[in-house]
């Protein structure tokens, strides 16, 4: 029975310390991002959504950024949006990767651009960077 308990708290003790370290290692940015847009609007969203995030930190100067992000917003129809961005490297300006489109097509919003800006984080970039991380 002893030998149960023990064992059982050498994996919890284990895993608590792997936790802590995964924890700490996304705690810090890693990927310094400058974020480049014909649209103001959706510039302001892009920053906002990609602060959130962990694993990048958003600046505001190129010279410094480590992957520049190209955002496109184009207009599909009178409330619809779509767009997609391309990730490129600011050292050596080098493509990384371009995302594949997301739209607004199926869904209604008042605000199509913060919409589909969003998205666009939410299923291309983001798996992008947790990929590139794992």
């Amino acid at each position: 029975m002893t030998t149960t308990r023990s064992t059982f708290s050498l994996k919890a003790s284990c895993l608590s310390v792997m936790m802590l370290a995964g924890t700490a290692a996304f705690a810090q940015p890693h990927t310094k991002v400058f974020i480049t847009s014909t649209s103001p609007k959706a510039l302001k969203v892009a920053k906002k959504e990609l602060a959130q995030k962990p694993y990048l930190a958003i600046t505001d100067n190129r010279d410094e950024a480590d992957v520049v992000m190209d955002l496109q917003v184009k207009r599909i129809w009178w409330n619809d949006r779509k767009a997609h961005a391309v990730l490129t490297d600011a050292k050596s300006g080098q493509s990384l990767h371009q995302t594949e489109p997301v739209t607004t097509l199926t869904r209604f919003t008042f605000r199509p651009k913060h919409g589909v800006v969003k998205k666009l984080i939410r299923k291309r970039i983001t798996p992008y960077y947790t990929q590139q991380t794992t």
